[in-house]
């Protein structure tokens, strides 16, 4: 009780402090006094240098708006609307004598009432506020954000040297600068020559807007303390990699900054909910390095000396000079030789794909919105605001290399997830193969954050572009067909047709007829239940897979219910009935998926294939469910 008085009478001397300074502030800094302070940035800046390993490059002097602009325009970007500078007025006080008098004795007085307040904390021992993270309460500091002595805020972005983050800290620099930051930007170099590779190759782009760029090797002892040049007083530290985070959150406590880590979407247990929230279980920290390094920043020994702090988990990332091809190449190189693409069933899953510079824009919200963050459970989904399903990134694609839907539609050959276990890593596929998509909307609510990029038609049709330029649609040296051909069972350089006959395909053909009708029999029942009298009729897969996703939505409120039921016993016992009959669907679409490519390993023996009885085909339109 006595340090919750304590802590209220400082407060209230603080309080005091502003109300009594308040006016005398409001005069002072509307003076030509705050236009010294950015001549004062302005100078400083145009003396600055990028060390580059053994190069130096001297960035543009005075970088200005107009060149952040021109980089982002050069880089793809659709550019930030960039905030004007403030325009102050010139305040003529030598017209208002008296004001001019009770300013500075209001001043006076402020002064001297903050100085009390300091030293009340200071010498007064105070409890810490509390803030809970995913369950755990830890002690979180009471300093305030730290402002920079130019008035203009500073940031440090650490970041790797490649791979599905590796574009990230070119994007997040520029919109740092885009919104008035002074930056450095260390960047990992492994002990190597990157700068030959995108994004690194684009970096006189960053020197042009004014960003100090350096490059280390961060594997090295004490390499964050090594690097020459950095002025260590930041307001924001933005931590891209996971070599040295341990370091890099140490570097951010010590000057009391705001720390940001890109963490990982890849931590999430896919549960029943989706798009999965923040709150969905994760790896513990023992399986899991990013999640390990978010509790130790939430723990005593580093929270309570950060000004605040905050973790994104981004998904697939693709866009500009994006450095980890895999997503995307992965259907292009398909698409554009009319190779099938193995999808596994049933290829309705859900995901995200991001372009680079939603996911930058997304970490430079940070910036002004540190007290809405700094009482909250700092975990963001970084991803797109619109969710794809597996067929529609192979459409989609399809439409941005020139392929018709019927084209698209051919190509694609669906797999039992369960035969990639044992498959060669070579090619693989790049998604899980289980719903995996991820909700924004708490980014969203509390830093104020919209996708600007979030058409994927659109974003597909630039990386195609930049595929060309590449001339990957002519040779791709990193292209592997080898989990194709484990999974589809023929040769993987072309359409099938050449392979060899072999008695194997009819017997999986005669054993794939006989598993569908005993599936059949078994969900007739409730397909018919759920579809109408005339179910069995015209069944085929897109009818199955609605059936399904009304048998789970059906599932779902059963669980939601039983959550807040009066008899949780006879409220579980539905929801297992429920389960039941969304897994003798499951069976159906499984024991069709199984036909499906029997009768395609037939055809690919050379072979003809008995055509599938109509209330077997697949459907005759693309749909959003199959």
């Amino acid at each position: 009780m006595q340090h919750s008085n304590r802590s209220s009478q400082s407060h209230l001397l603080a309080m005091a402090a502003v109300v009594v300074a308040l006016p005398s502030l409001v005069l002072a800094f509307g003076s030509p006094v705050a236009s010294q302070v950015t001549a004062t940035y302005a100078t400083t800046t145009s003396s600055s240098t990028t060390n580059m390993g053994s190069m130096v490059v001297r960035p543009t002097p005075v970088a200005s708006k107009a060149a952040v602009a021109k980089a982002t325009d050069t880089a793809a970007l659709h550019a930030v609307p960039q905030q004007q500078p403030q325009q102050h007025a010139q305040r003529k006080l030598e017209a208002f004598p008296v004001l001019k008098q009770a300013s500075g004795a209001l001043m006076f007085g402020g002064v001297l009432v903050m100085i009390a307040a300091f030293f009340r904390n200071k010498f007064t021992k105070q409890p810490f506020k509390f803030v809970e993270f995913e369950g755990t309460t830890v002690q979180a500091g009471n300093n305030l954000a730290m402002f920079s002595t130019t008035g203009v805020k500073t940031a440090l972005v650490v970041t790797n040297k490649g791979g599905g983050h590796g574009e990230i800290g070119f994007h997040l620099a520029l919109a740092l600068r885009a919104k008035g930051l002074a930056v450095q930007l260390v960047n990992d170099n492994g002990g190597k020559d990157v700068t030959s590779k995108l994004p690194f190759s684009e970096y006189a782009q960053l020197t042009a807007a004014g960003v100090e760029v350096f490059f280390t090797d961060l594997s090295q002892p004490r390499a964050i303390d090594s690097v020459s040049g950095l002025t260590r007083q930041y307001d924001h530290v933005f931590d891209n990699e996971n070599v040295c985070q341990g370091a890099v959150a140490e570097l951010a406590a010590s000057c009391g900054a705001f720390y940001t880590y890109v963490s990982s979407g890849g931590m999430y247990l896919p549960g029943e909910m989706f798009p999965m929230p923040e709150y969905n279980p994760t790896k513990g920290a023992d399986k899991n390095k990013q999640k390990a390094h978010e509790e130790f920043v939430m723990s005593n020994a580093i929270r309570p000396r950060l000004s605040g702090c905050a973790f994104f988990r981004p998904q697939y990332i693709v866009g500009p000079y994006t450095n980890k091809r895999d997503y995307l190449d992965w259907f292009f190189d398909r698409l554009t030789r009319d190779i099938p693409l193995p999808l596994p069933a049933p290829g309705t899953q859900t995901t995200t794909v991001t372009d680079a510079r939603d996911v930058a824009s997304m970490l430079a919200s940070v910036v002004g919105k540190e007290r809405m963050i700094a009482d909250r459970n700092p975990v963001f989904n970084c991803a797109s605001d619109q969710s794809l399903s597996l067929t529609d990134i192979v459409m989609i694609c399809g439409e941005a290399c020139g392929k018709t839907p019927e084209e698209c539609r051919k190509l694609i050959k669906l797999y039992d997830p369960a035969a990639a276990k044992d498959a060669p890593s070579g090619g693989k596929f790049p998604f899980r193969a289980t719903n995996f998509d991820v909700g924004v909307e708490k980014a969203k609510a509390v830093l104020g954050w919209e996708a600007q990029y979030n058409d994927f038609k659109y974003v597909a049709s630039g990386y195609f572009r930049g595929y060309q330029a590449l001339g990957l649609d002519k040779e791709n040296p990193k292209m592997d067909t080898s989990f194709d051909k484990h999974v589809l069972g023929f040769n993987g350089t072309a359409s099938p047709g050449s392979s060899t006959k072999t008695a194997n395909s009819q017997e999986a053909l005669q054993a794939a007829n006989e598993a569908l009708e005993t599936a059949l029999g078994k969900a007739e029942v409730i397909l018919t239940w759920v579809l109408g009298p005339d179910a069995m009729k015209d069944l085929d897969r897109e009818k199955a897979q609605e059936a399904l996703k009304i048998i789970d939505d059906l599932v779902y409120s059963r669980k939601r219910a039983a959550t807040v039921a009066a008899d949780p016993v006879q409220a579980q016992a539905l929801v297992e009935k429920a389960e039941k009959k969304s897994q003798l669907v499951k069976d159906v679409l499984f024991a069709m998926l199984m036909k499906h490519n029997a009768e395609f390993a037939v055809g690919g023996s050379g072979v003809p294939a008995k055509q599938p009885s109509a209330a077997l085909a697949a459907p005759a339109t693309f749909s959003p469910f199959f």
